[in-house]
């Protein structure tokens, strides 16, 4: 247990501190020790305030994507906002997801002024929070206040949140001790659970507006969750309100959307950012589709039907987007008199798949990209590709290398052999049995 946290009693306080640096990541077990020293305070006589810190680190990250960890922190948050003494926690440091989530459920919060931030961005990688957050947030801070954290990804210096009513106390030196004293303060009667906090003065009819408006504008389906999950705190009971976030958060769970921010997000923070190679990479790619459409287009394929398959994947631009109307009328006419028969979709899709891991594979070859999942990430970044899309990469992954080269083959027979030969490392996958995504380039010299 020492190894996640532990517990001593000073002043009249029950401290657990987490020891767990430098994340602190509220797993399923870390969540489980925090509840087992919970109880622990309450049953201490000499104990009539609790405070949860941690120790030379940020507060904590959040909380591994798994469901058992989900589910224990839900169980510690409702622990927590129930439990018979005043629960304080001293937040230091950059507070994020799940551990903004804990914090939320507590009856007090008190915020280290320098370097500190509370923040959600569980929306970036394609999810509701995933604790009742929604919930807790709305009632401390409003729904103005819900929506730039949970929506824009807003986060608030300690001032800010002061202001805002996210945190009820900040200070300029060491949190820790002066949230001792700040805890030192309290006795059992200063509960304070979210569920019973009812701020002054809501305009309910402004902030019906301000949904309303913000719902026109997000589509994206963890964007409407939260959103849907920010107006039930309005309206609903707090109990209905706690199970909306839940079911939110589970309706995106392990999502095409979801599963798709989270690679770009893992992918994206550990890539350096370097416009050069992210216009090479991009350009390039952009290229490839451009070719694979064309020959498309030149087998039979309707202009229409090649835009619609690039969107359906994620591209922001089709092939054909900008073709005049007169330019589409000559294809559309061309393709008549010869009678041709409407291309499948999935036709499309597999040769413009093939085009780019092709690509891709030529870029690993030259040094701009490692990996290509880099790719996706790139494509990204330069704006031509949909992070809530599953990336071309995953897309060429799960089609495997046989049916890509043999793509590549067909296509190769028929024109710009130099662009269409299969690369060398398709018949190494092959042969290996290995998947797309498990290649690596040379390290460059």
């Amino acid at each position: 247990m020492a190894k996640y946290a532990r517990y001593r009693s000073v002043r009249g306080v029950g401290i657990i501190t987490l020891t767990r640096p430098p994340l602190n990541a509220l797993s399923r077990t870390m969540c489980e020790v925090i509840s087992g020293l919970i109880e622990r305070a309450v049953a201490d006589d000499d104990c009539q305030a609790i405070l949860i810190r941690v120790r030379h680190s940020d507060f904590a990250i959040g909380l591994p994507m798994n469901a058992k960890a989900v589910m224990a922190l839900r169980a510690l948050t409702e622990q927590i906002e129930n439990t018979t003494k005043p629960v304080v926690i001293a937040l230091r440091g950059v507070v994020r997801g799940g551990a903004f989530e804990l914090a939320l459920a507590c009856h007090y919060r008190v915020m280290q002024e320098t370097g500190g931030a509370v923040l959600l961005r569980d929306v970036e990688i394609g999810l509701p929070p995933a604790a009742g957050g929604i919930q807790r947030l709305v009632r401390w801070a409003g729904v103005n206040i819900a929506l730039r954290m949970a929506i824009s990804s807003q986060a608030f210096g300690a001032r800010p949140a002061l202001g805002a009513g996210i945190v009820d106390d900040t200070c300029v030196d060491e949190v820790n001790d002066y949230a001792v004293e700040f805890a030192s303060k309290l006795t059992p009667d200063d509960i304070r659970p979210a569920g019973a906090f009812r701020r002054k003065n809501i305009d309910f009819a402004a902030d019906h507006a301000l949904i309303q408006q913000i719902k026109a504008r997000y589509k994206g389906h963890a964007e409407t969750q939260i959103i849907d999950s920010i107006e039930a705190a309005s309206l609903l009971p707090y109990e209905a309100g706690l199970l909306r976030d839940y079911d939110a958060h589970e309706a995106c769970f392990d999502k095409p959307e979801s599963i798709a921010m989270a690679s770009f997000a893992r992918g994206a923070a550990t890539l350096p950012d370097d416009p050069k190679t992210t216009a090479l990479v991009a350009g390039r790619l952009r290229d490839a589709v451009i070719r694979a459409g064309d020959i498309a287009v030149a087998l039979g394929a309707r202009p229409d039907a090649v835009d619609k398959v690039t969107h359906k994947m994620g591209f922001v631009r089709g092939v054909y987007d900008t073709l005049s109307d007169e330019a589409r009328a000559q294809i559309e006419e061309a393709l008549e008199a010869r009678a041709a028969k409407p291309t499948p979709l999935a036709t499309i899709e597999l040769r413009i798949v093939a085009a780019l891991a092709n690509e891709v594979l030529r870029l690993m070859d030259e040094g701009a990209i490692a990996s290509p999942s880099e790719a996706d990430v790139l494509l990204v970044r330069a704006r031509e590709y949909d992070r809530r899309h599953l990336g071309p990469m995953y897309r060429a992954n799960t089609t495997g290398p046989m049916a890509l080269r043999a793509e590549l083959v067909r296509n190769a027979r028929l024109g710009e052999p130099a662009f269409w030969t299969p690369h060398p490392m398709w018949d190494v996958l092959i042969r290996d049995d290995r998947p797309f995504a498990d290649i690596k380039a040379p390290k460059q010299d």
